[in-house]
């Protein structure tokens, strides 16, 4: 558990006011969390990359706009920091949003339990691995959305460079299982329950978290990540309904979303393990198909596209902060000189 104990407050139904919130970054402390450095801001999978950790700009959609994809899980503490301290800043610039075309993906280094791979019942890298082989890198017949939608599976490009020691080093520590030539059905690949990596919570947010996109959209659901992810989560004694009814505003809303989980929750897990690619670690950014090395540096990568890709903008139309990045930069280079 990567949260603190906070004193439980008592909540009402009626006494919850607007939740869909955007939670002040720097109002939210987490203790027992520092501050990650380049090394470690990826909250690390265990598992995982045996062919790299760069999704392949290839599979990238041609569109207007920036695409910008996270995929995390609900407790992992650096994810929570992308959702409720770093996403923020873009999202809320509205000249930005009308450049980005944003997703999110929650299942991040979750697995199915399997004869072959193993049924936990603790978190194992190793299943992990092994289940992502056989069931979603070497199936490409299972790569689809759940929705009749086909989403392809990124095969990332192993690159070196300085902070690719930790996937070379997990290339050596979780391969044993690739000796094991029994391969696992489609039927059995999520037939069993899912495994996550923090707790059963986290999964039961997840699947939250995807109802509410779907049901509504994406402004709501960035709000209610927002919410869920944010100072509840340190509450180790809210449970995933606490979470859901404080951060819903309205019953009716929270009903619904509950009923997606009953009915639906296991779809979307399926639906999300087959869209989540091979990673080192989690939050995992795409931004165009490119994985960032640093998921703090989004803001950056999506003016960076729309200077070099043009996404169809002139210069001058470009939002604000990506000028004012170009200003900072030229007035430090001038005063180097």
């Amino acid at each position: 558990m990567h949260s603190r104990s906070l004193h439980k407050r008592p909540f009402a139904k009626v006494a919850v006011a607007t939740i869909f919130m955007v939670v002040c970054a720097k109002s939210i402390r987490r203790a027992g969390t520092r501050t990650p450095t380049k090394h470690d801001a990826i909250h690390k999978a265990d598992t995982v990359a045996h062919d790299g950790s760069r999704a392949s700009s290839k599979n990238a959609r041609k569109s207007n706009k920036v695409d910008v994809i996270f995929y995390g899980e609900a407790e992992c503490p650096f994810c929570r920091e992308f959702v409720t301290e770093i996403w923020p800043k873009t999202w809320n610039d509205a000249e930005m949003r009308s450049v980005i075309k944003y997703d999110f993906v929650p299942w991040g280094n979750a697995y199915f339990a399997t004869e072959v791979c193993g049924k936990g019942p603790e978190y194992s890298s190793e299943e992990r691995a092994c289940w992502f082989d056989k069931c979603i890198r070497t199936s490409p017949n299972l790569r689809g959305g759940g929705s009749g939608e086909e989403l392809v599976v990124a095969e990332p490009e192993l690159e070196a460079s300085a902070d690719a020691d930790f996937t070379r080093n997990e290339l050596a520590t979780t391969s044993s299982h690739r000796q094991d030539k029994r391969t696992i059905s489609t039927s059995e690949c999520f037939k069993d329950h899912a495994i996550y990596q923090h707790s059963a919570r986290e999964g039961r947010v997840d699947i939250y978290e995807s109802c509410v996109k779907e049901i509504y959209n994406m402004e709501t659901a960035v709000d209610f990540m927002i919410c869920c992810e944010g100072k509840f989560m340190d509450d180790p004694e809210m449970d995933a309904v606490d979470l859901l009814e404080n951060c819903t505003p309205n019953f009716s809303i929270a009903d619904v979303v509950e009923e997606c989980f009953a009915l639906r929750g296991k779809q979307m897990e399926i639906r999300n393990a087959k869209a989540t690619p091979d990673h080192p670690g989690v939050p995992y950014v795409t931004v165009n198909g490119n994985a960032l090395d640093d998921a703090r540096q989004v803001k950056d990568a999506i003016c960076n596209e729309l200077k070099t890709h043009g996404n169809g903008m002139l210069h001058q139309d470009l939002p604000k902060t990506c000028l004012e990045d170009d200003e900072v930069k030229s007035v430090e280079q001038i005063m180097v000189q």
